[in-house]
């Protein structure tokens, strides 16, 4: 469907062109009409599926129609109110609606002249319900959109939106989109929203299809020696590492940075300068990858990540598509990389099974691969390279009368193949068929513990 078709203003249809956007996704196709049409709405749609456009174009639509109204937009992180109220700006540039973005630790002044001077408000819970409660500021807002509600609910903001919606008048027209739709979700809904329509773009696969997805089985101590490998081996240009844990984020970044990776970590210690400085870092490609933990890149928002590695397996499904669904956006394809202890196979497994996902066992490269290939590399860099040192002639010339040709080769030979010595042992990890052993293990041990539970027999010939 195009945008067109939604019966759009004509300078707003205009923005979205000269955006580039052409059809309308799954997402807008569906919502917007419900948005114009008035009435409560409650959306669901997985991450990068153009969310942000289906409650922005019909809203700016809105606000058009009417110079008195105004919008608020609660957002989880200050990240996304920002990218959100970029989002905004850009479609409302033609038709000169200003947009506010209130988050901590940035200055209370400079805000509040924004909100004063601003139709829409992009918020995030905490600085919002802080200048509710010292009544600096005041909501008349007659539209209320919740974006991105489940993350704003993992993060414990429940409490403080119940809090700014006593606020806020009760009439008003809410939007609540959400990539999942948890019993928590559902709960507040129904305090916050009056009969909504519903709606859910789902499919069957709910992982990105554009997502290639694999997974390595190594001991806990061999992880880092394989992501090292495979960093080597694909060469990601841009990509986002999960861990469990802050500590483990930050010793991390540590270790691979002594091992030469441009890499940043993210979590929730991190103070907000800092914080900003290494998304920027990230953004323009000055780090190379970004060691985070869940709740720290929520909000993200980077078309260009080619890759994401899960160091330690998230506990449920949701959170593994959140991760991953950081590469693979835009149309644009990714590759999730999943290192694998054999504690961690059953959690994976379930993971497999509920998104309905292909995640495929994967070797890592051998030590004499990389090599070969970084030697490879280095050959072609030597015959592509254009530009000759001044005293490269005078360097050659020393070398020969004391080495000769032939023997210069062979040295230059060796210090290229020394490479490869830096990769530890030849082989990591587990083979395919050692995989199965595992799985069919997991899967005799939990048989054996259903059966036990319920006081049949175990038959431990029989189970293993």
């Amino acid at each position: 469907m195009s945008f067109q078709e939604l019966q759009l203003h004509p300078e707003i249809l205009d923005a979205t062109h000269k955006a580039g956007y052409d059809k309308a996704t799954p997402i807008q196709k569906e919502a917007i009409p419900l948005v114009l049409a008035g009435g409560d709405l409650i959306a669901q749609a997985s991450t990068g599926t153009g969310k942000t456009a289906a409650f922005s174009l019909p809203l700016l639509h809105k606000l058009m129609q009417d110079s008195s109204q105004t919008a608020l937009i609660l957002v989880p992180t200050r990240e996304l109110a920002k990218q959100v109220a970029e989002v905004l700006t850009g479609f409302a540039k033609a038709i000169d609606l200003r947009v506010a973005t209130v988050y901590g630790g940035a200055s209370y002044e400079k805000q509040l002249q924004e909100v004063k001077r601003s139709r829409i408000i992009v918020a995030t819970p905490g600085r919002l319900i802080d200048l509710l409660q010292s009544k600096r500021i005041t909501l008349n807002a007659d539209y209320v959109i919740l974006d991105e509600a489940d993350e704003m609910l993992d993060m414990g903001f429940l409490e403080p939106i119940k809090k700014i919606f006593s606020y806020l008048p009760e009439e008003r027209q809410t939007m609540m989109f959400s990539a999942t739709m948890p019993q928590a979700i559902r709960k507040l809904a129904k305090v916050i929203l009056r009969k909504p329509k519903e709606v859910s773009i789902a499919q069957k696969t709910r992982t990105n299809a554009n997502i290639d997805q694999s997974y390595y089985l190594l001991k806990e101590d061999e992880k880092e020696e394989a992501l090292l490998r495979l960093w080597h081996y694909l060469e990601p240009e841009k990509a986002i590492l999960f861990c469990r844990t802050r500590r483990d984020a930050d010793k991390l970044t540590t270790r691979l940075r002594a091992k030469g990776l441009r890499c940043a970590a993210l979590h929730g210690d991190i103070a907000q300068r800092k914080r900003e400085e290494t998304i920027r870092a990230f953004k323009s490609g000055h780090t190379t990858l970004l060691i985070a933990t869940d709740v720290a890149a929520r909000g993200l928002d980077i078309d260009d990540v080619t890759h994401v590695f899960n160091y330690a397996i998230p506990d449920n499904s949701e959170s593994y598509i959140h991760r991953i669904g950081r590469t693979g956006r835009g149309g644009k394809s990714g590759k999730a990389i999943n290192l694998v202890a054999p504690q961690e196979l059953q959690a994976l497994s379930r993971i497999e099974k509920s998104t309905g996902a292909k995640i495929a066992h994967g070797e890592v490269p051998h030590a004499g691969t990389i090599a070969k290939k970084q030697v490879q590399q280095t050959v072609q860099k030597i015959k592509a390279l254009s530009t000759i040192a001044d005293d490269a002639e005078a360097l050659i010339a020393t070398l020969c009368a004391d080495l000769g040709e032939r023997e210069i080769m062979r040295r230059m030979a060796s210090l290229l193949l020394e490479k490869g010595e830096t990769f530890g042992a030849k082989k990591l990890g587990y083979t395919l068929d050692e995989a199965r052993t595992f799985l069919q293990r997991d899967k005799h041990r939990s048989t054996g513990k259903r059966m036990r539970h319920t006081g049949r027999t175990y038959n431990k010939r029989r189970y293993g």
